[in-house]
């Protein structure tokens, strides 16, 4: 088995790398990549022989970007880079408490905006799309007269607020993420800097901005995430059909973010990510293992 797309506490995931190391080995898996958030401190760690011995597979070099194409945000998976360079070109843009602190500051512009005086309080969490849904649902369900029912409805069956309104255009929560996040053509021309492969990260995600961004990625990245767990059969041959179209490398994962409760540890990939062939790795000849 093998997984492509997992975080540790050095982005948003919640197990160190030592922890994550032991739990992919434990777990059976041989080759992973850890794909933290624009930050690559995680393998400073795995210099350091006795943690990477952790983990017997093979560990390929990543990150997930984040960028912005048409002002929308999305995320690009770098594989495969040379760390020397990486330290000069890829910006590490820290989750916690950088990006969490914006992204409250901004929902309170929002809500004053719409005449709402309550406002969200950073809790100093490292994923500002899950730490406040409950105290943004309080909040809007106490200003029921302020919001549109549309909203409110769409609002209450809401997971993750990043996808559902802070990245999305349309919505009255949008947050400009302009002045953080750089634009698609300059980070992809930092991670070719680095001698580093581009793939799209979980195109479905996007929602109804999904053909928009893959229209216009398609000619400038290398490869989509087209196995992931979550989506369906369909969706996953619709991906798979526009990547052999162009000949992309095609890849998937987990997004694995570590454990919330003291149960298994991994999502043991049944289905989605879990149709990944291991000879997936031959994609990479020639790119940079760790």
């Amino acid at each position: 088995m093998l997984d492509l797309h997992l975080h540790t506490n050095h982005s948003d995931g919640k197990l160190s790398v030592a922890d994550t190391l032991s739990a992919f080995e434990k777990n059976g898996y041989t080759a992973i990549s850890i794909t933290d958030h624009d930050s690559i401190s995680a393998y400073q760690e795995l210099l350091n022989p006795e943690i990477r011995k952790l983990f017997k597979g093979k560990i390929l070099i990543g990150c997930e970007v984040t960028a912005l194409v048409n002002g929308v945000l999305i995320h690009m998976l770098a594989y495969g880079f040379d760390l020397g360079s990486a330290k000069k070109y890829l910006r590490e843009i820290p989750l916690k408490p950088y990006v969490g602190q914006y992204v409250v500051d901004k929902t309170n512009e929002n809500f004053k905006k719409l005449g709402i005086a309550d406002e969200l309080v950073y809790s100093g969490g490292s994923n500002p799309g899950t730490d406040y849904v409950t105290d943004f649902k309080k909040i809007l369900q106490n200003n029921k007269d302020k919001v549109a029912d549309t909203v409110l409805e769409y609002t209450m069956g809401l997971g993750n607020l990043w996808w559902g309104h802070f990245t999305d255009k349309e919505s009255i929560f949008y947050v400009d993420f302009s002045g953080i996040y750089p634009s698609w053509q300059q980070a992809i021309k930092d991670i070719k800097k680095c001698n580093g492969l581009v793939v799209l990260a979980h195109p479905y995600t996007y929602k109804n901005n999904m053909g928009m961004i893959i229209d216009t990625l398609i000619d400038y990245i290398d490869g989509m995430e087209c196995f992931r767990n979550g989506l369906s059969e369909n969706q996953m041959s619709h991906l798979i059909s526009i990547a052999e179209s162009r000949n992309l490398i095609i890849v998937g994962g987990s997004d694995w973010h570590g454990c919330t409760t003291g149960k298994d540890i991994i999502r043991h990939p049944k289905n989605g990510f879990g149709n990944m062939d291991a000879n997936v790795l031959g994609q990479f000849t020639g790119k940079m293992f760790i």
